[in-house]
């Protein structure tokens, strides 16, 4: 009887197991027998499309040497058809792979010798057959070496110590294998009970760190992603820096050899990305040390700094913009550190740690790690609860007992447990990954002492590295794994987010559904449960009840409500009664709490039994008591082996679900002298955050009030505790400790940002909770000044000396700020955050600004009571920003009447009643309320006469003293500022934008119109501080800088204290501009000094101070001749420009959807020839190829992105630019406008065209007619007063045939936070009249129904692969134009030309075409086009320079470079 007659296929099927058996021998045979390293690697290709001849192979990477396998299931003699099998095998084989030098064929019975037949005649046997095969084979394949592995040769390899484990799981019987795999995990999970329901599970990130720390094709895929986006910026990098190193002209050798070092040192680290990508296509097949990529950074560095030169002197600016724009994406790529910590974690460490503290879903998450393992066959789990694992067992029992097995030895156990991971190995798209059995601990923390795990931890290190199948993933809260500096306990881990691995409000409707709870409307408790455990806690509790009263949602009330349930459980269950026992769940915890305190070790059956029964629960229910408790986690049971083989397992109790066991402990404690409790609590960490909300919730004192705790637990730790409980505690419990929160923010900054982030956050969803935001606000409101309140409130915690490092963890602290939920009411987490406006970070700002305003949109009544709230703030710039929020909530949200007019009627009283009063007169806020009033006045809500009032200009108050200003700042001028209004802030944001608003010429001649009066406003305000009047810039800076002194600005504490030499050092505002920087040229700066944030506050308070008593001169240049005006501002925004809350939310969100998106264009369209180089000769073939179809293509093409419209799109304005390291760039703009019948009649494809007013294809367009630099397309909709700009245009073209269209659409820009310049597109009134456009958010526009109609897109990269396009539904659209009896005509125009590099290359070549069509539909929807004329007239006369300019452009047409040279 043969070794195969007994063979165990773990029902593969004969042929596929065999198959396997033979390719996991294959892979010890190369690393045991052959001494393979690692220049060696093996591969199993058996899933991967084909085995290509072979089954698996081993490569040597070095010499490309190839030693492969073929399994073949003949367990007969072998036959001629089978010989041919095995030739075609070899032939294909060789074909694929021509290095290859052996070949092995497997099959599964020995080969038969010489014998003499039954005729006398001697037979070759199966030995001669083969080897006359053999010799076949050698004669056509020389090099080739082809070994036979037959049954006896299998088995001696069987019978070698690395085999011997994997000789029983495929020659016996065992239960090593997936179903008992399966079937150990179902009773693992079963056991969890409520902490893990697999349909209401979800994973998180701790299941994306699992996947790539065990291997999944996903995994592995996002990781390859990610290196190919670095390879593709390097590859270009290294291909423009060659291509820089052979540009001819103007290259000295020291720039081509920069530039030859920088490409090799980019090369060099593509290299190595690629390593690691081989990495992961084809894992290893053991752990492997990855060490860090060395870049030399200093080689790029100095190439840059070369280009940078040469870009300085405009030489090469084509190589060199591309360069330094590269140079720059390769800065922004994942750091080599970052992409080899990834590497490491899938190939390097034996283990992981998942840490997170109790209730954060680590128990969760691991069970579903482990059953989607199973379940999609990626790994075989086993899942191990730390909590059942004996003091001195070592993993071998561990496994065994998880597993259920008992005679299995160490090498063997490993072995058979590879071997059956082995079948489950994946080869998807090319991606190899290696199954494992995941070995998941889950709670570590649940065996004390920390220190005890490290040495079994280390354990497993060392079975993962000789069996790298075996991988090991550790959970544990932060204390449950001893630390130190040497350990490499710590390497690999995932830390849980505080919130939940899911966060608790995703999970919530899933588990409110599972459970069968019935919340009658109240949606309040997804937003108050703020763990996955509170949750579970809730559901457990609640579970199949309808809530119709509210019900407290603090740890303490869940933990009673889930005992209550527990309780009535069990009477229904044994059929007692109340009166029998009022609560014996509860009292058998307490009793059980009392025990385990005293000694935290495992108990029998016995201990327990009596622990039971004298908590007085009668002897008959004793043992359902503890089955009961079992059933449900509370009680953990574990079985150990018995003194002797034969002797039964022992059940041992020890505590399970450890909130309750945490609660009733400290119930214990509670009642224990204080000393004692808190020594106890010492050893017990989890059961102190219970003991001080008891203290709170049942003595009414405070942790900190405890000299017992402070003794014991330090003053830190208790205060610490203190915050936690007071979060956590019953809300009525708190109120009392009202003013220690109140005094503990009075403490300072610190103490404030304490108590916010650890009470006031965290019960914010809490209606009516004494210590929610409602808390914060009456601190909030005890500062006299805005700016006393700034010092401690609006100042970032980090600044640092390094920029970067100052703003990292700005802009990660704005990643963590509170979100708000559509069900908020004012008084939560919607007053803090307008509490937040007042900081000087705009980043943060923008934040609160976004949040607040889609907040308000969904609850316009709430916000009406937010906004009421804040009508008297102290601090202008909340006052600001609230009121621009209201104003967009008014103007383009769906609100009803009453709450319409009720913010109008805050807005009059607050502001219009008394509008030359400080405060009232910010033209911000002036403008903001202005367009809410009229709104409200045009629904009917505001009667005209109300409006009129609100309308500018406005009266001046009589008794109102002139505009104060700082005597000291005085003589300031614009271009050296006053101390901290520095010189950016004096002239681009005070003097200059004043100075343009109202027409004041820089230099102020006393013929100008309105000198005399701007100099009466100076003079008052002189007069008022006894001196000579200033200048009007000198003037602005000392009104802005006494606004900051009015707003408790103290220049000591702020600019400094005044220094020995004269000098303020060491303010607060300087330290921010230290961190920081400041923005120029009249921008925002990101983080702001609290002197800029009052800055722009004061402009706009002098603004409008200014604009009730200087008329705004204007002269404009119409129909040939100068129009004058001269009249006090009728429209604030011809002033300056405002924030738009409502567009910049609606253009982050969007912009952060599309962000690394690139535009896919038609092949018409497109640049991108891969790596083809053109000639001149083809650059130029392709530049004059250009046609009609290429826009047209464009106006058919579906952008790649997610658009809100429901229906096909079609672009009504279209910028695409592209652009090829071949040298191509091309660019097309289209903008669409609509002509009646009789005008489309006149065209035809034959011919030129032209449309009168219009000569390009950009200026088919409408513009917004206002003063303003910036203008939002959210605030253009809300005033409709404020007319489209229709430019005019002085020549017609020269074409045949003349038709008039009008525009659909226009163009106009807004200035954002960290974006700036943002243009828009939005439709013409035309198109929204055509189309009933009702409302916006700045980006689509929506009809009366809610249907977005129009919706501007822009994605890409500028200036290379970009796409900005206003998108129309198709449908909606044609449909009103049809019913108007309009027709769509699109503009187009198509530019081709070489880019820089080309023109570089190519000995500055400068082909370029420009060619224009016009496009038209028709009703079949085929499209159509005409040239559209590209001639003008001659005009009558040519300009000539004369005097002083004729000499000057005489003299400067001759320059050189080497007049250039020359002067250098």
């Amino acid at each position: 009887m043969g070794i195969f007659d007994k063979f165990n296929n773990q029902d593969l099927g004969d042929e596929e197991a065999f198959e396997e058996l033979c390719c996991q021998l294959f892979e010890t045979w190369g690393m045991r027998a052959m001494g393979f390293d690692n220049t060696w690697a093996y591969r199993d290709i058996r899933g991967d499309g084909g085995d290509g001849g072979i089954e698996a192979y081993w490569f040597n990477t070095e010499n490309s040497e190839y030693i492969g396998i073929q399994a073949k299931w003949f367990k007969k003699t072998i036959s001629q058809a089978q010989y041919g099998q095995i030739r075609h095998s070899i032939d294909t084989a060789i074909g694929l792979r021509p290095s290859l030098t052996k070949y092995i064929v497997c099959i599964p019975h020995n080969l038969t010798s010489l014998r003499n037949s039954k005729n006398e005649t001697v037979s070759l046997g199966e030995e001669g057959t083969w080897k006359m095969f053999a010799e076949s084979i050698a004669q056509a394949y020389p090099d080739l070496e082809l070994v036979l592995w037959d049954e006896h040769f299998i088995g001696n390899l069987l019978q070698e110590p690395a085999n011997e484990g994997r000789q029983r799981f495929w020659f016996e019987r065992t239960a090593v294998n997936p179903d008992g795999v399966r079937l150990a995990l179902r009773r693992a999970i079963e056991e969890l009970k409520d902490r893990y329901v697999p349909e209401i599970a979800d994973d998180g990130g701790m299941a994306v760190f699992l996947d790539s720390f065990f291997g999944t094709i996903e995994s592995r895929a996002a990781l390859i992603e990610e290196i190919d986006a670095c390879l593709d910026v390097c590859h270009d990098l290294a291909y423009v820096a060659d291509s820089f190193a052979s540009v001819e002209d103007g290259l000295t050798d020291e720039l081509k050899e920069s530039a030859t070092k920088c490409r090799d040192v980019i090369a060099g680290y593509a290299d190595s990305l690629s390593a690691w990508r081989r990495m992961l296509v084809t894992e290893p097949q053991a752990l492997v040390e990855i060490d860090n990529i060395v870049v030399d950074y200093g080689a790029i560095e100095h190439f840059e700094s070369d280009v940078q030169d040469l870009k300085e002197k405009y030489k090469l600016t084509g190589h060199a913009d591309e360069l330094i724009k590269l140079i720059d994406r390769f800065r922004e790529l994942p750091g080599e550190y970052e992409i080899c910590g990834k590497m490491r974690d899938g190939f390097s460490y034996p283990h992981c740690l998942v840490i997170g503290e109790q209730g954060t879903g680590k128990t969760c998450g691991f069970a579903s790690e482990a059953a989607g393992f199973l379940e999609d066959g990626k790994h075989l789990p086993i899942f191990i609860r730390a909590g059942e694992i004996n003091e001195h067992d070592g993993w071998k029992k561990i496994v065994n007992n998880a597993l259920g097995f008992s005679d299995w030895d160490e090498a063997e156990l490993w072995q058979a447990l590879s071997s059956s991971a082995a079948m489950h190995d994946k080869c998807e798209g090319g991606i190899t990954v290696r199954a494992k059995i995941a070995v998941l601990v889950d709670g570590l923390d649940e065996r004390q002492p920390a220190s005890s795990w490290n040495a079994l931890v280390r354990q497993g290190d060392a079975i993962s590295r000789e069996y790298p199948r075996i991988r090991f993933a550790y959970s544990s809260r932060p204390y449950g794994v001893e630390r130190s500096r040497t350990d490499n306990v710590w390497e690999c881990i995932h830390y849980v987010d505080d919130e939940g691995d899911v966060p608790a409000h995703e999970l919530f409707d899933r588990y409110i559904e599972h459970y069968s709870i019935d919340l009658a409307g109240n949606t309040r408790y997804k937003w108050t449960l703020r763990t996955p455990m509170e949750l579970r806690m809730f559901c457990t509790a609640y579970s199949g009840r309808r809530i119709d009263k509210e019900v407290s949602t603090c740890l303490t009330a869940l933990v009673n409500a889930e005992v209550d349930r527990l309780d009535e459980e069990y009477a229904a269950r044994v059929g007692i009664t109340p009166r029998m026992h009022q609560a014996p769940v509860r009292c058998t915890l307490a009793a059980l709490a009392t025990s385990f305190l005293a000694d935290d070790g495992k108990r029998s059956r016995t201990a327990i039994d009596k622990v039971v029964k004298d908590a007085g629960i009668q002897g008959e229910y004793v043992g359902s008591m503890i089955d009961f408790l079992e059933g449900y986690g509370v009680l953990s049971a574990t079985r150990q082996a018995g003194s002797t083989s034969v002797s039964p397992p022992t059940i041992m109790y020890q505590p399970g679900s450890r909130h309750l066991w945490d609660y009733f402990m400290a119930v214990v404690l509670m009642e224990t002298e204080g000393s004692i409790a808190a020594n106890a609590l010492l050893h017990h960490s989890d059961v102190a955050h219970m003991y001080a909300i008891l203290l709170i919730e049942k003595r009414g004192i405070l942790p900190l009030e405890s000299n017992e705790l402070i003794d014991s637990l330090g003053v830190e730790r208790v205060r610490q505790l203190t915050i936690d409980a007071l979060a956590d505690a019953e809300r009525d419990a708190t109120g009392q400790f009202r003013q220690w929160a109140l005094d503990e923010m009075a403490e300072g900054s610190d103490s404030l940002r304490d108590v916010v982030n650890g009470i006031v956050i965290q019960v914010a969803g809490i209606n009516e909770h004494p210590l929610g935001p409602v808390l914060l606000d009456e601190y909030m409101r005890t500062f006299q000044t805005s700016v006393e309140r700034d010092e401690v409130w609006s100042i970032p915690r980090k600044m640092y000396d390094s920029y970067g490092l100052s703003m990292y963890f700005e802009r990660d602290a704005v990643k963590h700020l509170p979100r708000l939920h559509s069900d908020d009411s004012w008084s939560q987490m919607p007053l803090l955050l307008a509490w937040c406006l007042a900081t000087v970070s705009n980043l943060r700002r923008r934040h609160c600004r976004n949040e607040l305003v889609l907040w308000a949109m969904r609850n316009p009544s709430e916000y009406a009571e937010l906004f009421d709230h804040f009508s008297e703030c102290n601090d202008p710039q909340i006052r600001e920003d609230l009121y621009a929020i209201a104003e967009e909530v008014v103007c383009q949200g769906e609100v009803d009447k009453e709450t319409r007019g009720r913010i109008a009627r805050i807005v009059i009283e607050s502001v219009f009643r008394a509008p030359d009063k400080p405060g009232s007169r910010d033209a911000a806020i002036r403008h903001y309320g202005r367009l809410i009033v009229e709104k409200c006045c045009a629904d009917g809500v505001i009667d005209s006469d109300t409006a009129e009032s609100c309308r500018p200009p406005y009266g001046i108050d009589a008794a109102a003293d002139a505009l104060p200003i700082y005597v000291a700042a005085a003589n300031a001028d614009r271009m050296g500022g006053f101390e901290t209004i520095h010189y950016d802030l004096a002239r681009y944001v005070l003097v200059d934008k004043l100075e343009t608003a109202f027409g004041i010429p820089h230099y102020h001649a006393s013929d100008n119109k309105n000198t005399e009066d701007v100099q009466c406003l100076v003079k008052e305000s002189a007069a008022m501080t006894g001196i000579e009047s200033p200048a009007f810039e000198g003037w602005a800076i000392a009104a802005a800088y006494q606004y900051l002194v009015d707003h408790g600005y103290e220049p000591d504490t702020f600019v400094g204290p005044v220094g020995e030499k004269g000098y303020r050092l060491g303010g607060i505002d300087r330290k921010i501009s230290g961190a920081f920087g400041c923005a120029d040229h009249g921008s925002r700066s990101t983080v702001m000094t609290v002197a800029e944030k009052y800055v722009w506050c004061a402009r706009n308070e002098i603004c409008g101070y200014m604009a009730d008593r200087v008329p705004v001169f204007t002269s404009a240049w119409r129909n040939g001749s100068s129009q004058d005006t001269y009249e006090l501002a009728a429209d604030y925004n011809d002033l300056l420009s405002y924030q738009s809350p409502l567009f910049e939310a609606t253009v982050n969100r969007l912009s952060a959807e599309r962000t690394g998106d690139t535009p896919s264009y038609p092949t018409a369209f497109s640049c991108d020839d891969g790596d083809t180089i053109c000639t001149e000769r083809e650059l130029g073939d392709w530049i004059g190829s250009g046609n009609a179809d290429v826009p047209i293509a464009l106006l058919n093409h579906k952008p790649n992105v997610n658009t809100s419209i429901a229906d096909d799109v079609i672009p009504v304005a279209l910028y695409a630019s592209d652009w090829g390291i071949c040298g191509k760039q091309a660019r097309c703009w289209a903008y669409c406008g609509v002509m009646d019948t009789a005008e489309l009649a006149k065209l035809a494809e034959s011919g030129t065209v032209a449309i009168d007013g219009y000569d390009h294809a950009s200026a088919f367009a409408a513009g917004i007619n206002v003063e303003a630099t910036y203008i939002s397309p959210v605030e253009y909709m809300s005033a409709p007063w404020i007319k489209e700009y229709d430019e005019e245009h002085e020549r017609d073209k020269i074409a045949d045939v003349h038709v008039a269209a009008s525009p659909l659409t226009g163009s106009g820009v807004d200035s954002l936070t960290d974006i700036g310049d943002c243009w828009y597109r939005f439709p013409s009134k035309l198109a929204m009249d055509l189309c009933g456009i009702t409302h916006t958010d700045g980006l689509r526009y929506f009809n009366s129904d809610g249907d977005a109609v129009f919706e501007d897109v822009e994605y890409g990269e500028p200036y290379r692969k970009y796409y900005q396009a206003l998108l129309a539904n198709k449908n909606l659209l044609f449909e009103a134009l049809r019913t108007h009896n309009l027709h769509s005509v699109w503009y187009t125009t198509l530019q081709r030309d070489s880019n820089g590099l080309a023109e570089e290359r190519l000995s500055k070549t400068e082909a370029r075409s420009e060619l224009s069509w016009l496009v038209w539909i028709d009703e079949d929807g085929k499209y159509h086009s005409c040239r559209m004329s590209d001639e003008y007239p001659v005009p009558e006369r040519i300009y000539e320079p004369t005097g002083f300019l004729k000499e000057l452009l005489n003299k400067y047409s001759s320059y050189t470079d080497e007049d250039e040279e020359a002067i250098e």
